[in-house]
């Protein structure tokens, strides 16, 4: 298994097809793309209809927008087999192309999911026909992401939590990765904690970049009321490669909090700060109304 299509499944087209018809563009696409739902999860994959993304392992996966329509419709049709024919009168609609397209659609679709064609996890090839989706949908999430929605062990709602990227305050060129790496590692630490639910980044990065320049606490506070998060986290590494501080600010539900961490390995560093912050938040939160 793998990212890659094996060698076989690429050599794979389907014969010639003849020109089609104009068809009313009226029932051409899937209807998810005008459907409400914004968040479709399978796998270790997230598909964002309302930005047309798809996350590999929490990372944005290119994909062209013919891909992502297919895989949208494979989809939302995947209760039965979706013939290549009808793949291209719904995707394709008046362009006169030929079944070997949809092949190479679906091998360019598996790369981006992390399936293969020699053994499909995903997507099936039924052979002649067309192809399936086969994947489990675990989340299919209305307006807001499903970890917004998601309920904790004790029946209440987690704390929805933004965290900012990380700010790289060590001019040390080694640590260009350390901005989203680190955000990352404390985002994921964090999303194990099932009483918290980290906002997806992208989300946060646009309240932050809309967010007025100004001082930090009043840009935190613009972040929180963008988001609709209960708290915002920011954070800024320094120093040398000797001794690196960690400072982070927590704000929200009328509270705030700062902490410094020193060392030298920055995975420790990120551990460290996500215990910091998980206790932050179960302090924060006792005895207050999170419904």
């Amino acid at each position: 298994m793998g990212r890659r299509c094996s060698a076989s499944e690429s050599g794979r087209a389907g014969a010639s097809r003849k020109p089609m018809k104009p068809k009313d563009t009226k029932s051409s696409n899937s209807s998810l793309l005008a459907h409400p739902i914004r968040i479709i999860r399978f796998g270790a994959c997230e598909i964002d209809v309302a930005s047309r993304e798809v996350l590999f392992c929490r990372k944005v996966s290119p994909i062209g927008p013919r891909a992502f329509d297919v895989l949208l419709y494979l989809i939302e049709h995947r209760d039965r087999v979706v013939s290549k024919n009808e793949l291209l009168d719904a995707i394709w609609r008046t362009t006169y192309v030929s079944e070997s397209v949809v092949a190479r659609m679906v091998m360019k679709i598996r790369r981006v999911i992390g399936d293969t064609g020699s053994q499909p996890r995903l997507v099936r090839t039924v052979h002649r026909i067309g192809y399936r989706f086969i994947g489990t949908i675990e989340t299919v999430a209305e307006q807001v992401p499903a970890p917004y929605l998601r309920a904790s062990t004790t029946g209440e709602r987690p704390e929805r939590v933004a965290l900012l990227p990380f700010r790289n305050a060590t001019a040390i060129p080694e640590l260009g990765w350390l901005e989203l790496g680190m955000t990352t590692l404390v985002s994921n630490a964090l999303t194990g904690d099932p009483g918290i639910a980290v906002l997806p980044l992208r989300d946060v990065m646009l309240a932050d970049a809309a967010a007025p320049a100004s001082s930090s606490p009043e840009h935190a506070a613009a972040v929180l009321r963008a988001t609709g998060a209960d708290f915002v986290i920011s954070a800024r590494v320094s120093g040398t490669m000797a001794r690196l501080l960690l400072e982070w600010s927590l704000l929200g539900r009328g509270r705030s909090l700062s902490l410094t961490h020193a060392g030298i390995h920055l995975p420790q560093l990120a551990q460290e700060m996500s215990v910091a912050v998980r206790s932050a938040i179960t302090q924060a939160t006792s005895g207050t109304d999170r419904t």
